[in-house]
């Protein structure tokens, strides 16, 4: 373990939101500058909230960077994920999500796994 100290990330992040019928497509796109610089880009598409189901589908891509603490050079991916919620009864909410849809391989930190596809099931009560 080693503390390499502060560190000081610049960068720029800018967000937007339509209304497209009864969906709302969401974007974002982060450009960050550590030791390397870094894109992020993220569109999720989600429907109205008033129906009994509301589905939701995300994509995020990551662009070719170094790792913050060693250096070496990181791989860009892409993801895709999705999910869908709704009500059970008047007192419990239902949630399915899925991530990593398409078991992509990937690193947030080098030498560190990520996990395959997920899936995440939970209800609220």
């Amino acid at each position: 373990y080693a503390n390499r100290g502060a560190l000081a990330p610049r960068g720029l992040e800018v967000q937007s939101e339509w209304l497209l019928g009864s969906f709302t497509l969401l974007g974002t796109y982060q450009y960050v500058f550590r030791n390397s610089s870094e894109h992020r880009a993220m569109l999720s598409l989600r429907g109205a909230s008033g129906g009994r189901w509301v589905p939701d589908l995300t994509v995020s891509a990551v662009s070719e960077r170094r790792d913050l603490f060693l250096g070496a050079p990181m791989r860009s991916y892409g993801l895709l994920g999705g999910g869908v919620s709704g009500k059970l009864g008047s007192v419990a909410k239902l949630s399915l999500r899925v991530e990593n849809l398409l078991n992509t391989e990937y690193q947030e930190s080098y030498g560190y796994g990520t996990r395959g596809t997920t899936i995440w099931v939970g209800v609220h009560i």
